[in-house]
């Protein structure tokens, strides 16, 4: 009985020792968990914002300007199909000319840049055409 109360009583103590973790984190480690606790605090900040009144009413007005972006492509398909069928009208059109095929598609490509920078005006100028100050 003895013997067994002896083999109890040293074992215990090795157990809890072979479980205990490393006492001393590396530098990386300490980087690491400081990161993650700085991103959670973030996360958790952001998430106050977005729950409050504010936040919510931010998540609406983007909602609202995603829904008028939505929208936006399908009157620039128009513009884009003009931006590729450009050069090849342009250059059907002079085919008959007798012009040197050289001159009929610089002339052709020059057409498709000029529509491709008047599209991107357009762009630009688009924000304001529809509004009064």
């Amino acid at each position: 009985m003895k013997i067994y109360l002896f083999i109890l009583f040293t074992s215990i103590p090795m157990l809890s020792l072979a479980d205990a973790p490393p006492q001393k984190l590396t530098p990386i480690q300490r980087m690491h968990i400081k990161k993650q606790r700085k991103q959670q605090k973030r996360i958790k900040r952001l998430t106050n914002f977005l729950n409050s009144k504010r936040g919510k009413r931010l998540m609406k007005r983007v909602m609202k300007k995603q829904a008028g972006l939505e929208e936006q492509p399908h009157k620039w398909d128009l513009l884009f199909g003009v931006l590729i069928l450009s050069p090849i009208v342009t250059y059907y059109a002079l085919a008959s000319t007798g012009l040197p095929f050289i001159n009929i598609l610089g002339i052709a490509l020059l057409a498709g840049l000029v529509v491709y920078g008047l599209i991107l005006l357009f762009g630009l100028l688009l924000p304001y055409l529809g509004t009064q100050k």
